[in-house]
């Protein structure tokens, strides 16, 4: 059975993936309720990676960062 995630939000990530996971970002979550740092400044974003405790998925494509992201809800 294929696992599929609704709702997700794909954004580019705040800094081109060169401090983050990868260049886009998979969030399951509409995009009003993306969690609160995930774009902010450095020491934002740096407590949302280390705090995140739900699954993002993450990838150099958009696609890439939503497989990322079904992969981690399995």
């Amino acid at each position: 059975m294929e696992v599929s995630i609704y709702p997700v939000t794909i954004v580019a990530a705040r800094y081109g993936g060169g401090d983050e996971p990868g260049r886009w970002l998979a969030f399951p979550y509409d995009a009003p309720d993306l969690p609160q740092g995930w774009d902010g400044d450095d020491l934002d974003c740096r407590a949302f990676r280390e705090g995140c405790t739900e699954p993002v998925g993450a990838g150099s494509t958009p696609n890439d960062a939503y497989l990322d992201l079904v992969s981690k809800a399995r």
